[in-house]
């Protein structure tokens, strides 16, 4: 997602404007992993701004109401999650069974966040099983809420089924979740891969649907 916001050739956000946190705080690298997924190829430091933990999220949260009500505001999480009878929630980095609540974000205190934020359009996108609940807590007039599954449906990485989904570079696979590769490619044009085909159907030109030249997020 961060390649998506910082690389695309029509969008590109400066990276001053786009806050990561991720995982423990460090950039996730391995042994022979592919130059692209790097922070020096992009002429950074580093990617990622501070460790996923609930007081860092809560913090950019609290940040956000500061911004003018002619912003725009993208929030995308991406981790496990899971319901409750009254909530859908993530976890967050940090967490630990015995406090729970220390390390669990729900829709609601979401939402509280959410209604804070004076931007005139917010997009707020779950990647996590069980997540469909955040759409019904947190969809308003001027928010929009994309979920990867229903309340209580599992999400899944893609399986390369019927066609390839997930990438290879240098004997390496890369898996990308189902929702994942199928939210990044129409709205760049390409695959991850880099590719610009599914199958034989062309990412663009099909996922173009009223012909502007943009792919917006209802056609992604």
């Amino acid at each position: 997602m961060w390649e998506l916001l910082f690389d695309d050739p029509i969008s590109s956000y400066s990276n001053d404007n786009i806050e990561v946190l991720f995982a423990d705080g460090v950039d996730y690298s391995f042994s022979g992993q592919n130059t692209r997924y790097k922070a020096a190829y992009h002429g950074l430091q580093s990617i990622t701004d501070g460790e996923a933990s609930k007081i860092n999220v809560l913090s950019a949260l609290n940040d956000l109401a500061n911004v003018q009500p002619e912003d725009y505001v993208f929030i995308w999480i991406m981790s496990n999650g899971g319901n409750t009878a009254n909530s859908s929630y993530v976890y967050l980095w940090g967490y630990d069974p015995g406090n729970p609540n220390a390390g669990i974000l729900y829709d609601t205190e979401l939402k509280t966040k959410l209604d804070l934020i004076p931007a005139h359009k917010k997009v707020v996108v779950v990647q996590a099983p069980n997540s469909g609940g955040f759409a019904d807590e947190l969809a308003g007039d001027n928010s929009i809420v994309i979920t990867s599954t229903q309340t209580s449906e599992q999400s899944s990485r893609a399986n390369d089924t019927p066609y390839e989904e997930n990438e290879s570079w240098n004997n390496v696979v890369y898996h990308h979740g189902e929702f994942g590769y199928h939210f990044y490619s129409p709205l760049r044009g390409l695959d991850p891969g880099l590719g610009n085909t599914y199958g034989s159907t062309s990412i663009q030109e099909e996922t173009n649907v009223n012909e502007d030249d943009v792919i917006d997020f209802e056609e992604a």
